[in-house]
């Protein structure tokens, strides 16, 4: 299956990026009362996937 996603690594890059990117924020403004969420997308299971 995998060999079948070849811009997967890009995808988990940028996925892993944006949850430290979300932790930063939420540590930074948290003296500030301010919540940070972050809602990614994940694999849905479908014909096209294989």
């Amino acid at each position: 299956m995998l060999e079948d996603l070849p811009q997967l690594t890009a995808a988990l890059a940028r996925l892993l990026d944006f949850g430290a990117l979300t932790r930063a924020m939420a540590l930074d403004l948290a003296p500030y009362g301010v919540r940070v969420n972050g809602v990614t997308p994940g694999f849905i299971n479908t014909s096209g996937l294989g």
